[in-house]
């Protein structure tokens, strides 16, 4: 007799995938994603009156520190429908692609048409991947100005029209919930793994995140999610392995080093001192001044000097910080870096 195993428990109906808008000015306490939330809060109320299954799932809902590629990709494998706001900076988004792939293998060799997939058109788009083209994301009853303007643009001139077409595409992800209540769940154990499914959109540049921590330290995770937003490759390793890299005299690639205070027990300032290589320092709550003298001496006077060290005293604030040093990092090492032309690209000076 075969062993016996419970059904998994239900997943949620759907899975929200969008593309995430940093912050311009990590100061700006104005929310860039603040319509999606919105759309997000209200699409969830409808199918929570319309379904007995739990709502909806979309990222922005994790906490600070808890696995976010655990809890995507776990909701990936178990949700009922997948709904992409489709907007040209989704189709930019590798992690969206993969989002895309990683739910696609559920329904291998299903027709595009019968796809548990419901677009919403947050933003025109001119092109698309033929992955999204496939799906039919047109329908009469959603009228022409959601087409033409996209949702949110309905959403900041036209609310009431706004929120007609948020419970229709409630009613649809229901009846599309109900027609999938057999789809199988998913076995993928990290969904950036998977390819993207938008191709051609990985031109990825490299990126070094040297980390000084204690164990299991949440900040880590949250600096690959910040370099994947990036478009960037990780490299996620103990600051004293980059001791080479960084003491040499010329940018292998930008550096962001990522400080958790307890482990900080010798002279940093020979690793630090270079105009491409920032600093985040983590505390777990407001530093004493005696803390913060430490650290600066561990650090060194030019690294404060060079306005290149963002100290953090709240989880909420890190995501901000690492956005904000990612860019000042990239930016010094395109600016210090040696220019590598081709061989042979040289031309003479032309005469007349």
């Amino acid at each position: 007799m075969a062993p016996y195993r419970p059904d998994p428990p239900p997943g949620p109906i759907c899975f929200l995938s969008y593309a995430r808008i940093p912050k311009h000015n990590p100061s700006d306490r104005v929310d860039p994603n603040y319509w999606v939330r919105t759309f997000y809060e209200s699409l969830t109320i409808d199918l929570a009156n319309l379904s007995a299954n739990p709502a909806g799932f979309m990222d922005v809902t994790l906490e600070l520190g808890s696995s976010w590629v655990a809890a995507i990709t776990a909701n990936l494998n178990t949700c009922s429908v997948f709904v992409p706001l489709y907007s040209p900076r989704l189709f930019q988004s590798k992690n969206c692609g993969r989002e895309w792939a990683t739910f696609a293998q559920r329904f291998d060799g299903i027709p595009a048409v019968d796809a548990p997939i419901v677009p919403v058109v947050w933003a025109p788009c001119r092109d698309m991947p033929a992955c999204a083209r496939e799906i039919q994301y047109r329908g009469p009853d959603l009228g022409e100005k959601y087409h033409r303007e996209g949702l949110y643009g309905l959403m900041r001139t036209h609310r009431a029209e706004a929120n007609r077409v948020i419970m229709k595409l409630a009613t649809v992800i229901v009846a599309k919930a109900h027609e999938s209540r057999h789809l199988p769940h998913g076995v993928a154990e990290d969904f950036t793994l998977s390819e993207n499914a938008f191709g051609g959109q990985d031109g990825e540049r490299p990126l070094a995140l040297a980390v000084l921590s204690a164990p299991d330290w949440h900040a880590r995770e949250v600096a690959i999610r910040i370099a994947s937003a990036k478009q960037c490759t990780p490299d996620l390793r103990d600051l004293h392995s980059f001791r080479a890299e960084l003491t040499g005299p010329h940018p292998v690639r930008p550096v962001v080093v990522i400080v958790d205070p307890k482990a900080v027990r010798a002279d940093l300032r020979h690793l630090v001192v270079k105009p491409w290589v920032t600093v985040v320092v983590v505390w777990e709550k407001d530093p004493s001044p005696d803390d913060l003298r430490r650290i600066g001496e561990s650090l060194g006077p030019k690294a404060k000097e060079r306005g290149m060290v963002t100290q953090v005293a709240a989880a909420a604030d890190l995501e901000e910080a690492l956005i904000e040093q990612v860019d000042n990092a990239s930016r010094q090492y395109f600016k210090h870096g040696a220019a590598n032309p081709p061989p042979d690209s040289g031309t003479e000076r032309p005469r007349f």
